[in-house]
């Protein structure tokens, strides 16, 4: 049986190729749902993420969640939901501290400037921010519980109910796994 980072590295090379050629669905592969079943064995990283999200099924778990497109990189899980033409990506960057949250709200305001995107299209809503690129992906970070949340997706999905429904399960998730 070939290793779990093996597996993990194929999906990412398969991710990557897809992202870097302009395309927005990432293709899970038979090794990166058996890579996402051994995820799944760990309760928190069941916690982490619902089996679905509003009409979005959890179709793989992995550990890409660098935000190359804001020169960003950090250590965490990240789960891909599908169904029909829709994508979500969750990406949970763990341990983010107040500093380092300003530190990738100021690459994601420097990457827009650089880009000639409208930097008005970053948006801050109470601890949280969004921002919407030009190339029609939208971005929400929200920090929870010592980690910070990136939803990353395009604008044809309403990610607004996506978000509410992944925290609400997350948090009630993480509730019963503390009792």
């Amino acid at each position: 049986m070939k290793s779990l980072s093996w597996y993990c590295t194929l999906a990412c090379i398969l991710a990557l190729t897809c992202f870097g050629g302009g395309c927005s669905r990432i293709v899970v592969t038979p090794a990166a749902q058996e890579a996402t079943a051994e995820y799944l064995k760990d309760p928190t990283i069941q916690a982490l993420f619902p089996e679905k999200v509003k009409n979005l099924d959890l179709a793989m778990i992995d550990e890409q969640v660098d935000l190359p497109e804001f020169g960003f990189s950090w250590e965490g899980y990240r789960g891909v939901y599908q169904r029909g033409g829709q994508q979500l990506e969750v990406l949970v960057l763990e341990k983010m501290g107040r500093d380092e949250f300003k530190t990738l709200h100021d690459a994601v305001k420097q990457t827009a400037i650089e880009n000639g995107d409208n930097a008005d299209r970053l948006r801050l809503n109470n601890a949280s921010y969004t921002f919407w690129s030009k190339d029609g992906r939208v971005y929400r970070f929200f920090p929870l519980d010592g980690d910070v949340i990136v939803f990353r997706t395009q604008k044809h999905v309403s990610q607004l109910p996506l978000v509410k429904d992944y925290l609400q399960k997350r948090t009630t998730a993480v509730s019963l796994a503390a009792n």
